[in-house]
């Protein structure tokens, strides 16, 4: 996964995250808590690496992160690339 930006907690549509990730782990079987807490939705977004801890220790959001926690019309992620052609 590619870090897309610095963690900032409104990088996520905490209802959405929650309703996304109850739906992702009932489909592939993996169980959740009766009760779910904030605290899991933090476990479960590194779990499933929509933030994580880069070697300094700094929080980032992943590009998966904003796919997977906001409303789309809403994000913005740059993409570099170049083309390379063999004359």
């Amino acid at each position: 996964m590619k870090n897309a930006k610095l963690y900032d907690a409104n990088d996520f549509d905490e209802p959405l995250v929650r309703a996304r990730i109850e739906k992702y782990c009932s489909r592939l079987k993996i169980a959740i808590p009766e009760r779910i807490t904030d605290n899991w939705l933090q476990k479960s977004k590194w779990l499933f690496n929509l933030i994580r801890q880069d070697s300094s220790g700094v929080l980032h959001t992943t590009n998966a992160g904003l796919l997977f926690g906001s409303d789309l019309s809403t994000i913005s992620c740059q993409n570099n690339y170049s083309i390379y052609r063999s004359d």
